[in-house]
């Protein structure tokens, strides 16, 4: 049976919800057989990485057959996502913010054209490597696209973590929050299903407060500007929340100093 290429990859409708039901149903079957309960040896390390892999497992199956078609097939619709393949392709041939780089071929022969749209050189971490290691811009927008799901998750996990020492609740805050239905009208949005810098740089933050060390401002200094360049509207909507986090938790005698700090970084 010849598949229609004129449908999306990702399923939609009615065949959505069958989906759903399958990721739901792997997740339940992690909780049950949840492999840190009670006491055991097993190192905080080995653990998230479980939990990883299980976020990756459910992306695989949430999002089949995109793994299958890594290299020749686009997820959703012949507009939005092969504009940012051709993007990503852009940025892991030239330097971002080179003189060269401004000026992409998109919209020849406009200059400096890499400033009307999203430049998406958050996702450069991901795309470029996979893009040098395959020479396929497809198979790059691709592995970018499948990581949003499984890293997102991990992000909400760690930060739920951090507020709440719970993993199993952790667990599931991070499911919820990466295969959330919302997400599934976003499918042709790669720049708005990057949403783990945000997520890791409150980690960030939240661990900085708990221990004082600096190598959590880093990880803030690292993730904050990365959200930023991956989605415009998130580099706002994170200022937003960042700004309330500074009133909320560094305007006390004890935090005030650190919230500066933070600042500092910012």
């Amino acid at each position: 049976m010849v598949r229609d290429r004129r449908r999306p990859l990702l399923p939609q409708d009615a065949q959505t919800g069958f989906f759903r039901y399958r990721v739901s149903h792997l997740a339940s079957l992690a909780i049950r057989n949840w492999p840190w309960k009670g006491k055991n040896s097993i190192s905080p390390w080995i653990q998230t990485a479980i939990l990883f892999a299980i976020y990756l497992l459910a992306t695989s199956v949430y999002t089949w057959p995109l793994l299958r078609d890594l290299g020749t097939r686009l997820p959703s619709d012949p507009a939005d996502p092969v504009f940012n393949t051709s993007i990503l392709w852009w940025n892991a041939t030239t330097v971002p913010f080179s003189p060269q780089w401004w000026n992409a071929p998109h919209y020849y022969p406009s200059a400096s054209v890499a400033a009307f749209t999203e430049n998406l050189v958050g996702l450069a971490p991901i795309a470029t490597p996979a893009y040098w290691l395959r020479r396929n811009p497809v198979a790059a927008y691709n592995v970018a696209y499948f990581l949003t799901y499984a890293l997102s998750a991990l992000a909400v996990f760690l930060l739920v973590e951090s507020l709440t020492k719970r993993r199993d609740a952790a667990f599931l805050a991070g499911f919820t929050y990466a295969f959330t239905p919302y997400r599934t009208t976003e499918i042709a949005h790669i720049q708005s299903l990057t949403a783990y810098w945000l997520p890791m740089a409150l980690v960030g933050l939240h661990r900085y407060l708990q221990d004082r060390r600096g190598q959590w401002l880093v990880l803030f200094a690292v993730c904050w500007p990365l959200q930023a360049l991956s989605n415009g509207y998130y580099m706002l909507y994170g200022g937003i929340v960042i700004g309330c986090w500074l009133i909320y938790f560094c305007t006390t005698r004890v935090t005030r100093r650190l919230g500066l700090d933070i600042l500092g970084v910012w």
